[in-house]
């Protein structure tokens, strides 16, 4: 994978949850990682792993395009200048070799979603809800609901990356909450989303870990794209 400001990144994946990697052509590294291929058969691979022996530690989070070429990496890391345990990001975009064709543009940055509230349901029993609400490109607002009762609500940091048509990375960081950092490939055509939550829980405990969830289009807020 060749990123227009990163390294350069060699992965031979050895199964879904199983990965050796390689930096600038330096030795490779095995890891275990989370695979997910977003819907069947679309050549669209969300991807989540630790970076072992890492300080502070990293977490890499990719959004992998076969079919056209191209891939997302959300770089996270524990740690910023204002709170030494939360969690900083970047995003990185690049190109896969011998794949899609070489002018295709990269994935980049969308205002397409701004405007959209979103309930995700996390179980069947839908006794959890999560209410996005998607203001604009550097904000979104979370409303979560357990058993109809609104437990917790707040804005944090967030970025929309358009993937394909109707298929988005949001990310953001719980800047008001306990300083995780999630990211979630979201199909808005049919409502469904993977994704991974990275950093220190309320606990103090390390999180990292992948989710699912699929969403109802709650209402509008403002003109969509």
């Amino acid at each position: 994978m060749k990123f227009t400001d990163f390294k350069e990144l060699t992965y031979r994946f050895e199964g879904a949850e199983a990965l050796q990697w390689s930096e600038d052509g330096a030795t490779f590294k095995e890891e275990y990682c989370q695979i997910t291929e977003f819907l069947q058969d679309s050549n669209l691979f969300f991807v989540h792993h630790l970076r072992s022996y890492t300080f502070p530690l990293e977490a890499f989070t990719f959004v992998i395009d076969m079919e056209n070429g191209l891939v997302t990496l959300v770089h996270a890391s524990v740690g910023t200048f204002k709170r030494p345990r939360e969690v900083d990001r970047e995003f990185h975009f690049g190109t896969i070799e011998g794949f899609g064709s070489k002018d295709t543009p990269l994935h980049n940055f969308t205002e397409d979603m701004v405007g959209l509230i979103v309930d995700w349901f996390y179980d069947k029993e839908q006794t959890f809800i999560a209410k996005h609400f998607y203001v604009d490109h550097l904000r979104k607002f979370d409303r979560i609901i357990r058993e109809g009762v609104t437990t917790y609500y707040s804005a944090v940091t967030c970025d929309y990356i358009k993937i394909r048509e109707g298929i988005y990375i949001m990310s953001w960081v719980e800047t008001y909450g306990q300083g995780v950092q999630g990211t979630a490939l979201i199909d808005m055509k049919h409502l469904h989303d993977v994704g991974s939550f990275f950093g220190i829980n309320r606990e103090g405990t390390l999180d990292s870990y992948s989710f699912a969830a699929y969403g109802i289009l709650s209402d509008k807020i403002g003109p969509v794209k």
